[in-house]
């Protein structure tokens, strides 16, 4: 604003005034940038805040998810209906197996194996009770082949795992019993690595898994399932230390010069055995009878081409499926099951009708030349 002479108001020095107004502007000047700076503060403040509000948002929503997850996978698991989802069984973990050092507490181990079983129990009149009497035993031919077996599982055998010292004694005094040293095939047969590693014709539950197909579903997978000794030049009786193999499933000796009469109470000890086949041998005396279905999983019998006499057990009929039964070329009084429809045949010895023991010399495939398993129905 101007002033003239003419319209500054009469009392008022226009000097005065102007320095009036000049001083108003420089202090308005002097306040801008503080108030300039006030202004940026507070924006920073309140930026300062939208942060912090969005942390805590995004915390809150992430606390609020994982809750949701929670309750889905605890309760809920059920539709409307009510059927909860299915449950696996998770597989059995087995704890770490111990190792027995001791020569006292192994031979303690098969003395109350052998005495609890009363098949075997037998053998604990020719047990030595001290480590010492098994001094030089496995090596002696002339010694009890139990004798022997004992003597090399305390004395000589480096696997001392608790699990499998009775098995391998068992095992051993098979291998004693038979002719071990001569059979065609016993690669691994009384080394000192696990009995599923390497020995020759053994099978355990490690290698055929827990599937349908086999009883290992809770088995330790260190146990022997199948025992396959074909074929393998075995000499000798029935081994009555097959029945400490608690946990064999199937037992094959087929086509080998195993003689003399073969205990049913064996077989119906073996609280796993599925599965027997022992034929084209040189087993004589009373068939196998009704006792070898006492376990309850007895399910498959091949004794064809031996020379077994006596009366069939009807009880096999009803039991065995079809072609799970073959007593074909033995001598026996009545009839035996064949098929599903259980139809009788009758069981023959073809043109030999021999009782008693078998002729000396005489091989497991005497009378029946070349005589193989399509010729009797094995595998169909």
């Amino acid at each position: 604003m101007t002033f003239t002479e003419d319209t500054v108001p009469s009392g008022v020095d226009p000097l005065a005034s102007a320095e009036s107004e000049e001083s108003s502007n420089i202090e308005r000047v002097e306040h801008a940038p503080e108030e300039n700076n006030k202004g940026a503060s507070k924006s920073a403040e309140d930026d300062d805040d939208g942060r912090i509000y969005l942390w805590l948002s995004c915390l809150v929503g992430v606390v609020g998810i994982a809750i949701i997850i929670v309750v889905i996978l605890v309760g809920g698991g059920d539709d409307d209906e009510g059927i909860s989802p299915a449950v696996t069984a998770p597989a059995p973990t087995w704890a770490p197996v111990p190792v027995i050092d001791s020569t006292e507490a192994q031979l303690d181990m098969i003395r109350k194996a052998v005495g609890v079983d009363e098949v075997t129990k037998g053998l604990l009149d020719v047990l030595p009770t001290t480590v010492a009497e098994l001094q030089g035993k496995a090596d002696d031919p002339t010694a009890d082949p139990v004798v022997r077996a004992a003597s090399w599982v305390v004395l000589e055998d480096d696997y001392n795992f608790e699990n499998q010292i009775v098995e391998r004694f068992a095992l051993a005094a098979v291998y004693f019993a038979t002719g071990g040293d001569d059979w065609t095939l016993d690669q691994g047969w009384l080394s000192d690595n696990s009995i599923c590693d390497d020995w020759y014709g053994i099978t355990c539950c490690s290698h055929l898994g827990e599937g349908s197909s086999s009883r290992c579903f809770g088995k330790h997978p260190d146990h022997i399932a199948f025992l396959d000794l074909s074929d393998n030049h075995l000499k000798g009786t029935f081994p009555v230390t097959f029945a400490l193999l608690d946990e064999l499933q199937v037992l094959m000796l087929g086509r080998n010069q195993l003689s003399g009469p073969v205990d049913s109470n064996i077989i119906a000890s073996m609280s796993e055995l599925t599965s027997l086949h022992i034929q084209f041998n040189l087993f004589s005396g009373p068939i196998i009878d009704g006792r070898a279905l006492e376990n309850g999983v007895f399910d498959t019998l091949y004794i064809q081409g031996n020379y077994f006499d006596g009366k069939w057990p009807e009880a096999f009929c009803d039991t065995l499926g079809a072609w799970n039964l073959d007593c074909d070329r033995n001598e026996c009084s009545n009839a035996c099951c064949f098929n599903d429809s259980h139809l009788q045949k009758e069981c023959t010895y073809l043109s030999h009708v021999i009782s008693g023991d078998a002729p000396d010399g005489l091989t497991a495939d005497g009378p029946f030349g070349a005589t193989d398993a399509e010729d009797t129905g094995i595998g169909n």
